[in-house]
């Protein structure tokens, strides 16, 4: 609600011979939209009588008047300036009375009221004022929603303000501070006011200037977003373009200084021919990213403000550079995180192929290892057990040949014959002990088989100790000393190695 106060100033009292006048308003501290009576008494001397009595807007607009000395009457007119807020009556114990209501700071005025009064042919004139002063609260009734301003040039603001007292105002903007360097009185308790700002650049545009208003203890303010109008500067490159060999190709600018206005950014891929093989038009990020465009040498960027384009930037693409490196040396290569054209369900599905194609190959790679150490491991044991069957475990590392000692079976059919030992199994004097060493062999002839009780190991036809069907057969070349008991009847036990058994 607005706040408007009344000041009532009463005139000194002017007196005169005929009569006295007293006129007073039933509240003195009026403001916007409240209501007040003002009461007029008339007191005359005898033999006087009231000729005439009327009041008087700013001494110079009717508004009521008496017909009678107990009857008032409003003029017609005064409707304009009060319409139906003002009425008049005339109340016997009080006096004439004048009701205004709903009170507006225009209705501040000067309210005179002037009396005529006679005595025979003697007329007798007195007048009598009372100020009544409507205060409000400031409004602002015209300032820019928007302020346009071009590159480089200062600000011209204006501003139309109601209140009364008359306000004060200012405009804010940032840390500065800039008061009304002259104003226009309107004289209905409406003013215009003018400022002058600073100067606005491309980087100020969307910032916000800030009206203050003061008046009847009040403060309001109103926020408005200045707009800059301008042509966008030459882009620059954050980073140099990289293409790689798959003809991927990664595009890093920075931005255009604009403030908080937004600046979008328009790019053409041209061929050698300078046809454009691949656009996009308003990105408001500062990096792209395309793939597959063999076909594109050439690019242009450009930037776009409020539909005014910037200057354009053209450059060549560089060749495709490998995505590997042989040396030891870091290399740098910006690819920018967000990629336009590629959507956040792609980039998904890309991730899990990739990590599907890693779990595969890795798969393979263990299953070869695998293959390749269980083939090495069979192979050794084959070559293992190969050389251990012409061994004797406990006895010398010589292999037992059938025909080194040819044995003699009395047993044997009168078909079969004795064969003579094999040449290859005699061996020479001075080696048949040469694994002693040095000094451990003999010189001699080689001795004869000394008897023995120790039964023979059976061994098959190619002179490896015999098992399972083999080891039932007799030997076929006994030795000369057969007299030595044999054990034909007891079958070899599995439970020893191919060893010689006491």
């Amino acid at each position: 609600m607005k706040i408007v106060s009344l000041a009532i100033f009463f005139t000194s009292m002017y007196l005169v011979k005929s009569a006295s006048i007293e006129i007073f308003a039933s509240k003195t501290n009026l403001k916007e939209g409240d209501n007040v009576t003002i009461t007029t008494q008339i007191t005359l001397l005898p033999s006087y009588q009231i000729t005439v009595i009327k009041w008087l807007y700013n001494s110079s607009i009717d508004i009521a008047v008496t017909t009678t000395a107990s009857s008032i009457a409003l003029y017609p007119n005064i409707k304009i300036l009060f319409g139906d807020r003002i009425s008049a009556v005339y109340d016997s114990s009080t006096g004439y009375i004048l009701n205004l209501i709903n009170l507006r700071a225009n209705d501040s005025m000067t309210l005179i009221v002037k009396l005529t009064s006679q005595n025979g042919d003697i007329y007798d004139v007195a007048n009598k004022s009372l100020t009544i002063d409507v205060k409000a609260d400031p409004v602002i009734l015209s300032f820019p929603e928007t302020i346009f301003v071009n590159d480089g040039n200062k600000l011209f603001v204006e501003s139309i303000l109601y209140g009364r007292p008359k306000p004060s105002s200012n405009i804010v903007n940032g840390d500065q501070t800039f008061n009304a360097y002259n104003f226009i009185d309107f004289s209905n308790n409406t003013y215009k006011y003018f400022y002058n700002l600073s100067t606005f650049y491309a980087n100020s545009c969307g910032s916000v200037v800030l009206l203050n208003v003061f008046g009847n203890g009040v403060t309001i303010t109103k926020s408005v977003t200045v707009l800059v109008q301008f042509t966008p500067e030459l882009v620059s490159l954050s980073s140099p373009v990289v293409q790689l060999e798959n003809f991927s190709i990664y595009l890093n600018w920075n931005s255009i200084p604009s403030g908080t206005c937004p600046v979008t950014y328009n790019i053409e891929f041209l061929n050698s021919t300078y046809q454009i093989v691949n656009q996009f038009y308003g990105i408001n990020t500062t990096s792209v990213s395309i793939a597959n465009e063999a076909n594109a040498t050439i690019f242009k960027i450009y930037a776009v403000y409020n539909g005014t384009p910037g200057q354009v930037l053209t450059q060549p693409i560089p060749p495709p550079q490998s995505t590997t490196t042989t040396t030891t040396t870091a290399v740098k290569t910006i690819i920018p995180s967000s990629k336009p054209e590629i959507s956040a369900r792609q980039a998904s599905n890309g991730l899990s192929t990739g990590v599907v194609i890693g779990i595969a190959v890795g798969a393979v790679v263990f299953i070869l290892l695998i293959g390749i150490i269980l083939v090495v491991i069979v192979k050794k044991k084959t070559s293992s057990s190969s050389k251990n069957q012409n061994k004797i475990i406990g006895g010398a590392s010589k292999a037992i040949k059938p025909d080194a000692f040819p044995l003699k079976d009395n047993r044997k059919g009168s078909d079969e014959k004795d064969y003579p030992p094999s040449k290859k199994s005699q061996d020479p004097d001075q080696m048949i002990y040469a694994q002693l060493g040095a000094g451990g062999g003999r010189t001699g002839p080689k001795p004869n088989p000394i008897n023995s009780n120790y039964a023979e190991i059976k061994v098959d036809d190619m002179g490896y100790p015999a098992r399972g069907p083999t080891s039932d057969r007799l030997p076929s070349n006994p030795p000369p000393y057969d007299d030595v008991s044999r054990r034909y009847s007891r079958p070899p036990s599995e439970t020893f190695d191919d060893g010689i058994i006491v």
